[in-house]
């Protein structure tokens, strides 16, 4: 795996490919391309859904073929706690402490166990078929 073709991605709402991801796009092109795994998608939905208390994420993540872990790994997910203790974002466990995911300004990679996003961590989640 080579981060560096993920970094930098423009954020696109719905996107799928490299050219632009939203966070589960980047989740989807991940699995495609590192496990050669086709993820089902989430439903069409807006833009800004965390902001009106949807919880889309932790609505669907089962139907995607993911189920709650404790002790993450490569390639398992993250999801995040924003917008009122929303879950409303996810990445890639790229390795024990960090995550892959896309922000407004694209695709870049944090720790997810110091800084901003520690505290916003609400669980991982693996892939039933990896």
């Amino acid at each position: 795996m080579n981060i560096i073709e993920y970094l930098k991605i423009p954020y696109k709402h719905l996107g799928r490919t490299k050219e632009g991801t939203d966070c589960f796009g980047l989740v989807q092109l991940f699995y495609n391309t590192e496990f050669s795994i086709s993820l089902a998608d989430f439903e069409n939905y807006a833009e800004n859904w965390a902001t009106s208390g949807a919880n889309l994420i932790s609505k669907n993540y089962k139907a995607a073929g993911f189920k709650p872990i404790k002790f993450p790994k490569f390639g398992d997910l993250v999801t995040i706690r924003e917008h009122k203790g929303v879950v409303s974002h996810l990445g890639v466990v790229t390795d024990n402490q960090y995550f892959l995911h896309t922000t407004r300004d694209g695709t870049c990679q944090h720790s997810y166990v110091a800084g901003h996003w520690a505290n916003r961590v609400d669980q991982f989640l693996t892939y039933k078929g990896k």
